[in-house]
């Protein structure tokens, strides 16, 4: 027998209903303001505070193609802009608040926020900046 061998402890049981949590996201953990650009009009809060992933973004958002899913790109720096969420649009343009999904925070914070559209790859739509 080796003498790096260590036998293996008893196996027990698991309780059915242990208690699970989710721990906090990781990634920025505050609150910023952007404000629209030409064409676009509206804002978009960003409120990463509570480290989860709901409540995080309120769109409201205008001059975007009617009927139409758009993603959320938050930009890090001049080169990185992943994508952090996703809404849809009504038949005016405007931004669906209950639309919206975050798959995850901000990594850091935002110099720019870039909207795109979902079912073209890279279709900038317009783009928010800090106010």
């Amino acid at each position: 027998m080796s003498p790096f061998y260590t036998p293996a402890g008893t196996l027990g049981s698991v309780e059915a209903n242990a208690p699970t949590s989710l721990p906090p996201q990781g990634g920025y953990r505050s609150i910023e303001n952007f404000c629209s650009v030409a064409p676009l009009t509206g804002n978009i809060h960003y409120d990463g505070t509570s480290g989860g992933l709901v409540g995080v973004l309120t769109v409201s958002v205008g001059g975007l193609p009617p009927n139409d899913e758009v993603f959320v790109n938050w930009s890090n720096n001049s080169v990185r802009a992943p994508v952090i969420a996703s809404f849809a649009t009504d038949s005016n343009g405007a931004a669906i608040q209950s639309s919206v999904y975050v798959g995850r925070l901000g990594e850091v914070r935002g110099m720019e926020i870039v909207l795109s559209a979902a079912s073209v790859p890279n279709a900038a739509l317009g783009h928010l900046e800090p106010c």
